[in-house]
């Protein structure tokens, strides 16, 4: 895409899903389910925890440590994870 306008709307708006072997997309019954975001990049990616958080409740989680990040992670049902690359 060569307009630069068009292009960060389309990566804003962009999704992948890498893998859905067991269904578990879409997710059912929202309300019953513990979904942690955890953003991995150089970018924030609020614009996408915005979206989330549009639908259902969303914990953003964060640690400096795997270990520390799996111990934080361990009592969700789903954790999605956005990696967000800067323009700059």
């Amino acid at each position: 895409v060569r307009d630069d306008a068009l292009y960060e709307k389309l990566m804003e708006n962009a999704m992948t899903l890498i893998r859905n072997n067991k269904g578990m997309v879409p997710i059912k019954h929202l309300n019953k389910q513990r979904i942690a975001y955890v953003q991995l990049g150089d970018d924030d990616g609020t614009a996408f925890l915005q979206q989330l958080k549009k639908y259902t409740k969303v914990d953003h989680i964060s640690a400096e440590k795997l270990p520390d990040l799996l111990y934080k992670l361990k009592d969700y049902n789903y954790v999605i994870i956005g990696f967000h690359k800067s323009n700059e």
